[in-house]
């Protein structure tokens, strides 16, 4: 009953693609069983990637969600560097913020193209950069040294935008998410979650064109990179997200590809709705992003150890600039656009890692 009535509200959903053909609602369940059956996956996004359209005839073509999330845990998480007999899990560089902060400077130079943090909160301790341990007192002292700025508080384990707070420092005051909070109250906030630290950072101040998608927030490529043993090769299309007018984070509002001459596309999707919409700068170039391809190449040639990495960047007035890696990126977002489909790209990635390896 549950199995029916998942795939009776993907059959009732809209079509994202109105302007093409849909297939008969009996074909699109006879479609969705026989997913369901190969792959032991339900597909809930068939609608937004375009499987529901008459058009789309080898379903096979998309990668599903299941064996990609396994190939990829297995291969990123498990490796046996040489001369150990015991596996290394060296996706934690990706996950832990501070350790990534640590990768970024050993391999591009201390504040080079990604962002130092300032300060941490560990364990309800608050931290200077040189390690200095201050109290809850000394923090107020530091909101103040930033007054009429931004600062951008970060989870260490956070995922998904969901633990980063973009704050602006106002008459001593810390605005967060339509919120005001005295320094102490957002001291308080932020350590009264349990095994909870945080990274300080300065905002970012980006590129004038990528403020041209939404001035209000940071808006990032989604570089998708795989390291095959002999070489760096990059997913053809490029996610950028960018925020909803208003939204500080740009990770739940809108999705645009981006080819790899840099141009924008023309389709855009809401991320929420799972709407299509045209994107209002489609033909755009974006700027440094042959610079930004080099970065991601030299990052990832700097950690063998990691199979696949998805890579957030935004672009600056000076070039590129590294915000994090994810080990835990998703195909949702790439198969979304028009025609790009992974399962052939993916299959050939596996394959040249487990040659080299072999």
């Amino acid at each position: 009953m549950e199995l029916e009535r998942l795939f009776t509200s993907i059959l009732d959903a809209p079509t994202c693609y109105p302007e093409k053909e849909r297939k008969s609602r009996e074909q699109r369940n006879a479609d969705l069983l026989a997913w369901y059956e190969k792959y032991e996956d339900i597909n809930e996004v068939y609608n937004f990637w375009g499987m529901d359209c008459v058009d789309a005839t080898n379903l096979d073509e998309w990668l599903d969600r299941g064996l990609f999330r396994k190939q990829r845990h297995d291969i990123n998480a498990f490796v046996y560097p040489n001369g150990s007999k015991f596996p290394m899990d060296y996706t934690v560089i990706m996950r832990d913020k501070r350790m990534f902060e640590g990768f970024c400077e050993m391999v591009l130079g201390y504040g080079n193209s990604y962002s130092p943090s300032v300060a941490y909160i560990v364990e309800r301790k608050f931290m200077l950069k040189n390690g200095r341990v201050l109290d809850s007192a000394d923090f107020k002292e530091f909101i103040e040294k930033y007054e009429s700025q931004m600062l951008v508080f970060k989870q260490v384990f956070g995922c998904s935008g969901e633990t980063v707070k973009v704050v602006k420092i106002q008459n001593g005051n810390v605005f967060s998410s339509g919120e005001t909070y005295t320094p102490i109250n957002f001291f308080n906030l932020l350590t009264n979650i349990k095994s909870s630290s945080w990274i300080v950072q300065e905002y970012i101040i980006q590129h004038p064109k990528m403020k041209r998608l939404n001035e209000t927030s940071v808006n990032t490529l989604r570089f998708v990179t795989f390291h095959t043993g002999d070489d760096i090769r990059v997913f053809p299309v490029i996610m950028m997200r960018y925020g909803a007018f208003g939204a500080l984070v740009d990770n739940s509002s809108l999705g645009v590809g981006v080819d790899m001459e840099g141009i924008v596309m023309e389709s855009a999707f809401d991320l929420k709705s799972k709407q299509r919409k045209r994107c209002h700068e489609a033909g755009m170039k974006i700027p440094f992003f042959k610079d930004a391809v080099d970065m991601v190449k030299h990052l990832h040639s700097n950690i063998p150890e990691i199979f696949t990495i998805g890579w957030d960047i935004c672009i600056t007035p000076n070039g590129p600039h590294v915000i994090e890696g994810n080990d835990g990126w998703d195909v949702v977002l790439h198969q979304a656009f028009d025609g790009c489909k992974m399962r052939g790209f993916w299959n050939e990635m596996v394959a040249m890692h487990e040659l080299y390896y072999k």
